[in-house]
């Protein structure tokens, strides 16, 4: 028998860590509440000093690339990284009011999306800066309401294709930072048999994040983890987005932005287009265990 999502509890040390370590830190009021701490503490496995590393290597990064001065809906079309990034897929807003129990929900739909083209079109970095700042709003969206209370599997086979290495970095981003904002990842008719895309999953993920995954065979099992308001209209719900951002608003998700074989760019490219008109000679390391290699960053002079 299903049961609604709900967030875990926190234990009471892990609060009365997450309290000590608050006093220590600087933390913006749009993030602050009493649970953001306690969540990279529990992430951590309450190592302290590994969780203060983490949040201050997660507010230098908003604060440098700049998508703290924001505002929510700014991040996904204005913030130059964001809009370029999300621009290609077919995402929903994190809506404040959109909830079930204590849950906030987003969605992103994969069909229609193809993560090689798109990876052809902007940097890699774009899409990991922006997973950056997807969690920002949910961050955003959390504090806010505690402190009031078609996908490819032929891509994802492939260890050393585009998708699986984004995959294994965003994953890693994931569970170094943002594990404990997500309650429950509900991926609806995925295609191919349910064994294989557990078999996938195993290869990409960590086992904390992968038990948290639930393969759903039709939109009508969302009822069982989620309340209808948090449900689009377009799978048996009550959620519209009216703000103009959706299309169609039954479906809260906008269209995504085509990718066109015009807009490829070459390595050389990239590179000329942030200013480096003599790039660099690319070349490719394999490091294996216990190795290291040292890259020199370019400098442009």
């Amino acid at each position: 028998m299903h049961q609604l999502i709900m967030p875990e509890p926190f234990s009471e040390e892990i609060m009365k860590t997450a309290k000590i370590l608050r006093a220590t830190l600087d933390i913006p009021s749009c993030l602050d509440s009493p649970f953001f701490i306690a969540r990279f503490l529990r992430a951590n496995n309450g190592d302290v000093e590994l969780s203060k590393q983490r949040i201050s290597e997660y507010l230098t990064h908003r604060k440098t690339l700049g998508y703290a001065d924001y505002d929510d809906l700014g991040i996904f079309t204005k913030f130059p990284i964001g809009k370029a990034t999300f621009e290609r897929f077919r995402i929903s807003l994190i809506d404040y009011d959109i909830r079930s129990k204590d849950v906030h929900v987003f969605i992103q739909k994969m069909e229609g999306t193809d993560i090689k083209e798109i990876m052809k079109v902007i940097p890699l970095s774009y899409v990991l800066h922006s997973y950056y700042c997807l969690h920002e709003n949910f961050g955003r969206a959390v504090a806010h309401t505690e402190k009031k209370t078609g996908l490819n599997i032929a891509d994802f086979l492939n260890p050393l294709s585009s998708p699986v290495k984004l995959a294994r970095l965003v994953v890693k981003i994931w569970s170094e930072y943002f594990s404990e904002n997500l309650c429950k990842l509900l991926i609806i008719n995925p295609p191919g048999i349910v064994s294989l895309m557990w078999q996938i999953s195993k290869c990409i993920m960590d086992t904390r994040t992968a038990s948290r995954l639930a393969f759903l065979h039709d939109v009508e099992e969302l009822k069982h983890y989620l309340e209808p308001e948090a449900i689009p209209v377009e799978y048996g719900g009550l959620w519209r987005d009216d703000s103009g951002y959706a299309d169609p608003p039954e479906g809260c998700c906008r269209k995504n932005k085509p990718t066109l074989g015009s807009e490829h760019k070459g390595p050389d490219e990239i590179w000329t287009i942030n200013g480096i008109l003599k790039p660099p000679s690319s070349k490719t390391y394999n490091i294996k265990a216990h190795q290291q290699v040292e890259i020199l960053r370019y400098m442009m002079v």
